[in-house]
């Protein structure tokens, strides 16, 4: 299914929500390379509209993160994070398609995304690192 709404005109039209659940997050298991390179990722290399970056339990070093990125993040991707509760998500996306470790329907398992990429590489997409 994945790969028919990649297909879709209004999939690209609507753009992206991206949900970060953040519990656990601390600075002892912070990576300062992995938020560059997921900057990057959303700034440079990602060739779709991103709508939403829903932010879910930060910690407390969430405001000193934020205030950081602003330094190297375009100012229309900061004014796309939100902070939110779990239940909140529905007012972003349909709950078929919130994992139910997050309170919604979604069965997804790490299988899923092995045979997902699998597709992909069959019909020709590739991975960042491989571009």
């Amino acid at each position: 299914m994945a790969v028919l709404i990649y297909y879709s005109m209004d999939y690209h039209r609507q753009g992206l929500t991206f949900v970060a659940d953040l519990s656990g997050v601390g600075w002892n298991n912070l990576d300062v390379s992995l938020l560059k390179n997921v900057n990057s990722a959303l700034m440079d290399r990602f060739p779709l509209k991103i709508t939403n970056i829903l932010i879910l339990n930060p910690p407390g070093i969430f405001k000193t993160v934020i205030t950081a990125l602003r330094l190297v993040m375009k100012a229309k991707v900061i004014n796309r994070i939100k902070v939110i509760k779990p239940e909140d998500l529905t007012n972003y996306i349909d709950e078929e398609y919130i994992p139910t470790i997050l309170g919604g329907k979604l069965t997804y398992t790490n299988y899923d995304y092995i045979d997902y990429i699998n597709t992909c590489e069959e019909i020709g997409f590739r991975a960042v690192e491989d571009m």
